[in-house]
């Protein structure tokens, strides 16, 4: 008995004629040299096919090539699914609108094929030494392999070992709790990783977030100790990881809306200095905060100032000014403009941008661009700042959003009117940090050699007054809700 059929996934045109077994010697010859007339065919036609669709080339030239040699359908199916695991590592988020052909969507979520506490003991520092300075992220090199040599073990610690005392802090992305060390009696800040439901995949945000603070040490940057798990497997997308960081009392946020501390004019220098000296570090390695805002400086009860929550912080390649990023960042309140405008080509200007946003809010004890939408964002800039226009922004004709979102009335630049009761130095940095150009933004090494911090010794400063108790902005929003008080007295 015969059958003829045409095989459709190996590209042949030719049927193929099979033989159950009755059939005589002969007729068992005659069907193999059908069917070795038909691959040798089918393999033309086959190769014209691939031409013309090059977006199945690499499946159909390893499943005719399998053929070829009369491999099993197992071990064809083997290389397929090899060939699309190694190129399909990286799916776009789809909450996020992203164009362009040559985009690699940086919110992404990774999909490692192995437990990533592999990746964050290869990141994190061991045994006190701070880990080297890791390889340029790019489109293909997602996982990272130390310049170390480290331990094979990537067993992390459990969360047992440490007391949970309160959440102090919440955002979008993670969870954050005052917790002590049961080993060493530490205070430490427990950050936990959310993850969303049914998803058993690590996001790609919270492995940048380790992979950068892994080789940053700078007194005013966070510092990440290391990471701890709990027990129960990741694979089946029910575990939960937790960077561990040293304990900061206040943050900055929190202090002012207490509106129990008085920072006067030195403080303010001293804060301004130590939020750009470590923006500083982080541009100087070509790393972007992208999320800079008063809830994300911290401050000890020494005074001493840190930057937080590398969530959004991007390392960047100064070489490739054309790669596109996501214009998705940094809040409202603290946004560039041009990042308002759609611009996803940009640099540490829209982190300068920010820090003006914070030296205005230290004077003003609020904040000083409060919006709540692209537009009403511009229009509130466009009211203090002047409206963007070619006359003073000559690429801003460029943006993507420039005709849609362009306040209709043009205002004139007026913030040296509003900020008048600033000292004239900090007025001066001021203006040239929240300037809407951003080529003509003052940068960080800039700012910090200005008239007004360059002789500024935070160490030398006596901090203000500070509360006893931990000043968070959660612990002051909490306070107000329970007693119904918009002051926060003592």
């Amino acid at each position: 008995m015969e059958f003829t059929v045409r095989p459709q996934n190996h590209g042949l045109d030719d049927p193929i004629v099979i033989s159950d077994g009755s059939s005589s010697p002969d007729e068992s010859s005659t069907n193999d040299k059908r069917l070795k007339h038909s691959a040798e065919e089918g393999s033309s036609d086959s190769r014209k096919k691939l031409r013309s669709s090059p977006s199945s080339f690499s499946n159909n030239t390893r499943r005719l090539e399998s053929f070829k040699r009369k491999r099993s359908p197992e071990s064809i199916e083997a290389d397929c699914y090899s060939e699309r695991t190694s190129e399909c590592t990286v799916s776009a988020d789809s909450s996020l609108e992203m164009t362009g052909e040559d985009e690699i969507c940086e919110e992404s979520i990774v999909s490692p094929p192995t437990d990533p506490c592999s990746f964050i003991s290869s990141t994190l520092p061991i045994a006190g030494e701070r880990s080297v300075k890791l390889p340029m992220e790019g489109p293909s090199k997602m996982e990272l392999k130390p310049k170390l040599k480290r331990e094979k073990s990537t067993k992390l610690r459990n969360l047992d070992t440490f007391e949970i005392i309160k959440q102090i802090g919440e955002g979008a992305y993670g969870v954050v709790y005052e917790a002590k060390d049961k080993q060493t009696e530490e205070l430490v800040a427990l950050k936990r990783i959310k993850l969303k439901l049914g998803m058993n995949r690590f996001p790609n945000r919270a492995l940048r977030e380790i992979r950068i603070l892994g080789q940053l040490s700078h007194k005013n940057i966070v510092n990440l100790k290391e990471v701890v798990s709990d027990d129960v497997d990741f694979k089946k997308a029910k575990q939960s990881l937790y960077l561990v960081m040293e304990f900061v009392e206040h943050d900055l946020k929190g202090l002012l809306e207490s509106a129990i501390v008085d920072f006067n004019e030195l403080h303010n220098a001293s804060i301004m200095k130590q939020i750009l000296e470590g923006l500083n570090y982080c541009h100087n390695r070509n790393i972007l905060h992208r999320d800079i805002k008063t809830t994300n400086i911290l401050m000890n009860s020494r005074g001493q100032v840190k930057l937080a929550d590398f969530g959004l912080s991007r390392q960047v390649d100064p070489e490739d000014k054309q790669r596109p990023y996501t214009n998705n960042v940094v809040s409202y309140w603290y946004r560039s403009p041009e990042l308002l405008m759609g611009q996803r080509r940009y640099g540490p200007a829209i982190d300068i941008w920010s820090c003006g946003c914070i030296l205005g809010e230290l004077f003003y004890k609020k904040p000083i661009f409060p919006g709540d939408s692209e537009v009403s964002q511009l229009l509130v800039i466009s009211r203090i700042c002047g409206t963007a226009t070619p006359d003073v922004w000559p690429s801003v004709v460029d943006l993507p959003s420039f005709k849609t979102l362009r306040p209709k009335k043009i205002f004139k630049r007026r913030l040296r009117d509003v900020f008048a009761c600033l000292p004239p130095l900090a007025l001066e940095l001021l203006d040239n940090m929240l300037t809407l150009d951003p080529s003509e933004r003052v940068t960080t090494e800039d700012a910090i050699k200005s008239s007004w911090l360059k002789n500024i010794n935070p160490e030398s400063i006596t901090p203000s007054k500070l509360p006893q108790y931990n000043c968070h902005e959660l612990s002051v929003r909490s306070f107000k809700r329970f007693t119904g008080n918009h002051n926060h007295a003592e």
